[in-house]
């Protein structure tokens, strides 16, 4: 027969047909019967050392022992106490015994008792000098359950106590407990997979290929040996029991799941792409209690029963090997074997590891305990126990979970040892820091401290200490270089750098201001004038101590927060509030003039030296009283150095005027207005209550105008802002004066377009405003303000249009402005500032005025009776980063 190894594999028990029968392999198998054959073993052990061999007991008719080396005697002597045989055993048997045994003594058959599975023609030889106490034989009296092979290439007979088959499977399979113990020889293939019910016993032996699932339930057993492999399956699930003890070189399997037993015997089991999680135990040896189906062959149990002495089987050696993907064991396993854990292998323990050899080249993480002792070049993460001690060669250490960033603990008994090439990654909160307690001696062998901060927890803090490392015996030695994430420019916290510092039993970790100015971290003109500053005063100031926890981001944030830029962009939005004065101002005297459109026009008033009533002007003109509302809304888009402002104002103004000598029209004006201003980007906020006085004149020269004007607004400010960033906070608030002065200038020229007047005009207009000196109110972050004084000219060219339409007897003026402006000089208002804490004085810049704005202006006024105008109209400003929209309302009497 052409018998193939997977086939031959599945027979323990082979009898050669020639020569002299050795030892047979101890089986352990079923008692009975089937041929009625004299199976003839010699002893061929004659020294007084060495144990016994196994005797046999065929359960045929007869069986001869005799050994050619002693005297030869026609009874069984040396055998005594023959009546201990039991002949019920085997009713009708006979055991024969030639030639005098060495060390023999008394000699019975019993049913055994119970130690490793059926024994039910156990052959009990008593103590003697030359042999073992209690030595356990079997017989091969099992023919009855077990399935033959005869090996003529070889001349043997061997016998199994398996159903074999060697038929291949391409559609999975299923064995249940009434197929009996089943020996698979063939190959398995295909998708589907292979489940071994409760009760269900397979064992095989064929290099498989299938890729589906192996499931062995509870109950279950399945058996891997000689070439057989299920290394294709996509996972192998064990809640009975996995058996790899006679596989020829160990087994490689993808991964591995469930709660159940696999016993490893002297073999290996690699995790090829290991992704589960095994809740069960990896043993040496068959665990005691373990619950197997009946079926379960005796030859896969006698090699682990505690009767047998420890002298008669070697040690088993068989290991775990995760060589790639993720595994996690949270059961308890005890092998002797070696866990190898290669570069791209993951092994997450919460369970026990007893006695194995730890050998990493990837990644440990052990949340449980070991006893063995763990070497590793890969990485070590946990919170757990080496109770057989640690050394890490190379790699990294770094006590808690991989995947979190909060300092964490680990245990080691007897000795850690850090090597040259090691490095101890200690992850740094606020408070505390990762600490590895040593109930030994630590050993440091000039490896590297790693401090590593995240963003994502609590920020070291300044001056802060550590605790790295606890020896209960002592540290010996040092470590030779530390590094962090917190040093350098693209650092997590570049303000800091971190020292150690060695006490007899412990290692701790320092955070010290490292060489990086705040200043190095500054974008901006307003970033760089305070970090400036900062780095003038003391790094422990309540202050800066906080900052140097940040990163550069954070740094910057910090440090915006701090300028109290508000008080430069509140002298923006006063200054952009001066043109609703000077907007009313020009509109009354466009006004006076009998120009249509303008919207503080009167009824009655000198225009060319005519009088009109209604669409008539009237030369003799006089005193007229006005009032204006108004409002605005406006938004300065932020730089690159200032925050974006939101600036409201609303008020009224009030005036009188009359005609005077040589065409001349002089009046004055009072006014009261509120403005509200915000940069959120700051958070920062402001208001000023303003007064305004003033006083303007007009003539014309044909159809040529000219009109001027000055007014001087008291505003009186009042600012809040918080000033926020990691670890620091407070609020801060001030009240201080200014004034704003401007004077202007408006010539326009009129032309008549049929029922349409146009007058092209250009006006300029120059402002300064001057603000006091302030104090803010608050905490470590409050300022000191200088006086301030901006000065800006405006220059605006455009035209005006208007024309007059009747209805019924009200006359209607519908009007619109377009036109351009631009700014001169200092566009960007600042304030010089300093901390009241203690710091050297800072420039700070505000958002900046818009330099060039488009202008529209839509109105319409009514005249309602000779003597009363209305009107309203909408004011809109377009610039780079700017916008306004402004309403007016207006009312005039003359009397």
């Amino acid at each position: 027969m052409d018998l193939t190894p997977a086939l031959r594999a599945q027979f323990f028990t082979q009898v050669p047909w020639r020569g002299v029968i050795g030892s047979f392999p101890l089986s352990g198998a079923n008692a009975g019967h089937q041929f009625d054959v004299l199976f003839n073993y010699t002893l061929n052990h004659s020294l007084s050392t060495g144990p016994m061999p196994t005797l046999l007991d065929s359960g045929t008719p007869s069986i001869i022992l005799g050994s050619p080396s002693l005297q030869q005697q026609a009874s069984a002597a040396g055998l005594t106490g023959s009546d201990g045989y039991d002949t019920d055993v085997n009713p009708g048997q006979t055991l024969t015994v030639t030639g005098e045994v060495l060390g023999g003594q008394s000699v019975s058959i019993s049913t055994g008792d119970g130690n490793g599975g059926d024994q039910s023609n156990q052959l009990t030889v008593g103590s003697n000098p030359y042999t073992y106490d209690g030595y356990a034989l079997y017989g091969i009296s099992f023919f009855q359950h077990n399935a033959v092979m005869y090996d003529l290439q070889r001349a043997i007979t061997g016998y199994t106590p398996f159903y074999v088959t060697a038929a291949n499977f391409s559609n999975g399979l299923t064995v249940t407990q009434d197929m009996g113990p089943l020996g698979l020889a063939g190959v398995l293939s295909g998708t589907n997979g292979l489940d071994i019910a409760s009760n269900g016993v397979a064992f095989l032996t064929g290099t498989n290929t299938y890729t589906g699932a192996t499931t062995i339930s509870q109950k279950g057993w399945m058996g891997i040996g000689g070439p057989g492999s299920i290394a294709q399956s996509s996972v192998v699930r064990v809640d009975g029991t996995l058996d790899i003890t006679r596989s020829t070189s160990g087994q490689s399997i993808r991964s591995l799941t469930g709660s159940g037993q696999v016993v490893l015997g002297d073999n290996t089991l690699v995790l090829s792409q290991a992704s589960g999680t095994f809740s069960g135990s990896l043993q040496n040896f068959y665990a005691a209690g373990t619950q197997l189906p009946d079926a379960v062959p005796s030859p896969f149990l006698v090699l682990y029963t505690t009767h047998i002495p420890p002298e008669q089987i070697s040690a088993p050696h068989g290991g775990l090997i995760i060589a790639s993907g993720q595994e996690t064991l949270t059961g308890t396993s005890e092998y002797t074997g070696k866990t190898g854990i290669g570069q791209a292998g993951e092994l997450i323990l919460t369970g026990r590891l007893e006695k194995t050899q730890i050998e990493n080249a990837g990644h440990f993480e052990n949340n449980g305990v070991t006893t063995g002792t763990v070497d590793s070049t890969g990485l070590v993460t946990g919170t757990g126990e080496f109770a057989g001690g640690l050394s890490v060669n190379s790699g990294y250490v770094s006590p808690g979970h991989a995947n979190s960033v909060t300092p964490d603990t680990m245990t080691v008994d007897r000795t850690l040892t850090l090597g040259k090439e090691s490095t101890y990654l200690a992850r740094v909160g606020n408070t505390t820091a990762s600490t590895i307690t040593v109930n030994g001696q630590a050993v440091l062998q000039g490896g590297t401290v790693m401090a590593m901060a995240s963003a994502d927890t609590p920020a070291p803090s300044l001056g802060q200490h550590y605790t790295i490392l606890t020896a209960t015996d002592g540290v010996q030695g040092q470590f030779g270089k530390v590094v962090s994430n917190l040093s350098g420019d693209a650092a997590l916290y570049p303000f800091l750098t971190t020292g150690v510092s060695y006490q007899p039993n412990l290692v701790a970790l320092d955070i010290a201001r490292s060489s990086t100015a705040f200043a190095d971290a500054a974008q901006t003109r307003n970033e760089q004038s305070v970090a400036t500053a900062l780095d003038g005063i003391a790094p422990t100031s309540d202050v800066s101590r906080p900052i140097t926890s940040l990163d550069f981001s954070r740094a910057r944030g910090a440090f915006n927060a701090l300028s109290g830029e508000i008080h430069a962009s509140a002298r923006t939005a006063l200054i952009q509030d001066a043109y609703e004065i000077r907007d009313v101002a020009i509109d009354r005297m466009r006004a006076a003039d009998c120009l249509p459109g303008a919207q503080s026009g009167t009824a009655k008033t000198a225009v060319h030296g005519r009088v009109q009533e209604g669409t008539q002007c009237h030369a003799d003109a006089g005193q007229t009283l006005w009032m204006q509302a108004y409002g605005s809304w406006s938004r300065n888009g932020r730089t690159d150095n200032a925050a974006g402002m939101s600036n409201s104002t609303g008020g009224f103004v009030l005036g009188a005027d009359t005609s005077a000598i040589q065409g001349w029209h002089v009046g004055g004006l009072v006014g009261y207005g509120h403005s509200s201003f915000s940069t959120s980007g700051r958070a920062a906020s402001g208001r000023s209550d303003n007064v305004t006085l003033g006083g303007y004149a007009s003539t014309h020269w044909n159809r040529l105008g000219l009109r001027m004007g000055a007014t001087y607004t008291w505003n009186m400010l009042s600012t809040r802002r918080t000033v926020a960033f990691p670890g620091f906070y407070d609020r801060q608030n001030s009240d201080y004066n200014g004034g704003t002065a401007q004077a202007f200038g408006d010539l326009g020229y009129r032309l008549d377009l049929g029922r349409v007047t146009a007058e092209p005009f250009g006006d300029v207009a120059y402002i300064n405003q001057q603000t006091k000196s302030y104090r803010e109110h608050g905490g470590d972050a409050s300022l000191y303000g200088h006086g301030q004084d901006t000065s800006v000219t405006y220059a605006t060219f455009g035209t005006r249009l208007a024309s007059r339409v009747k209805v019924g007897k009200a006359v209607l003026i519908p009007g619109m402005t377009v036109g351009y402006r631009h700014a001169f000089g200092a566009i960007t208002p600042t304030t010089r500032e300093a901390l009241i804490s203690g710091s050297s004085d800072f420039e700070v810049g505000g958002v900046p005025l818009v330099q060039d704005a488009a202008l529209v202006k839509i109105g319409l006024q009514a005249q309602v009776t000779h003597r009363i105008r209305v009107g309203v109209s909408y004011t809109g400003q377009y610039g780079v980063h700017y916008s306004e929209s402004g309403l007016k309302g207006s009312v005039s009497w003359i009397f």
